[in-house]
């Protein structure tokens, strides 16, 4: 069976329409019914029928007539946006508990570099699946690329960022709904390819509630110096962490029992001045909560 495209089905159905409007094409009695009943007045009329064909039909039907925008619909003067509202607003939990890392560079032959991403949605909140995006914004083509992650599961996948995509060189962030970001930037060629930082949500030893915690780990061949500071919701920090050559140490945020689950944190390194990790998001209780 050929596919039937959207213009040949509209052109079907016109057609359709068109043969039954035709004097006799519905048979000799349902056409002297019709004539018995007609008054030739608009009372004959019962339907009526507009076939759209594609996006802008409206404006190509009724751009010209009374009372609609149409044509006279005059571009935006401006570009700017709308203030935002000051302040909070209640929010509802939502049904997942996402989280992601760049997990690893590969170094393979040939100019070869993959940059591995782990994603996650995993937790008591976990109840949907969930959807995240990992787009390149700098270096080399900057398509997003789709996921969705099931309830209480993972993902993984690698973006090419050697010979002829950023030549080492990376700027790529990691998107989903409600705030949640990650962004990591780098050079493949420099100190940083061997620091890495993995995010993670577990319980605080001190007040019980779930944190954000952070790993900070060096794999090269000397003591790196770490820095991690709040962008928003808290005003202290910054904090920094040495870290001595092939080691790793880990802290925790209280983000829910300070900031109502909100955290927004930048991890930099005395080593590498091109290297970046930035962690945003909301950690979800199954309680409501308030916008951020």
């Amino acid at each position: 069976m050929r596919p039937v495209s959207r213009r040949s089905l509209v052109a079907l159905g016109a057609g359709v329409a068109a043969g039954a409007a035709i004097p006799g094409a519905a048979g000799p009695a349902s056409a002297a019914a019709a004539a018995a009943s007609a008054s030739g007045t608009i009372t004959d009329v019962k339907h009526v029928v507009i076939l759209m064909q594609e996006n802008r039909s409206f404006d190509h039907y009724f751009g010209r007539l009374k009372g609609v925008r149409g044509f006279s619909d005059r571009a935006p003067q401006t570009n700017a946006l709308p203030a935002q509202e000051p302040g909070t607003r209640p929010a509802r939990a939502l049904p997942y508990q996402t989280n992601g890392n760049l997990d690893r560079l590969e170094f393979g032959t040939a100019g070869k570099i993959l940059a591995w991403f782990s994603m996650a949605n995993q937790g008591a909140p976990a109840r949907s699946a969930a959807h995240l995006s990992i787009q390149p914004t700098a270096y080399r083509s900057t398509e997003p690329w789709q996921y969705t992650v099931d309830a209480g599961g993972t993902a993984s996948d690698y973006l090419n960022i050697g010979t002829g995509y950023g030549d080492g060189k990376y700027d790529i962030t990691m998107t989903r709904p409600n705030r949640f970001l990650r962004r990591f930037t780098g050079d493949a060629t420099k100190p940083g390819k061997s620091l890495e930082v993995a995010a993670r949500y577990a319980a605080a030893p001190d007040t019980g509630r779930t944190a954000i915690w952070f790993r900070l780990s060096n794999a090269s061949t000397a003591a790196v110096k770490f820095t991690l500071g709040s962008n928003n919701y808290r005003a202290d920090g910054p904090w920094t962490y040495t870290v001595p050559a092939g080691g790793s140490t880990e802290d925790y945020f209280n983000a829910v029992a300070g900031q109502n689950g909100w955290y927004d944190f930048t991890v930099t390194a005395d080593a590498d001045s091109t290297w970046s990790r930035r962690y945003t998001g909301h950690i979800e209780t199954g309680a409501a909560s308030i916008s951020g």
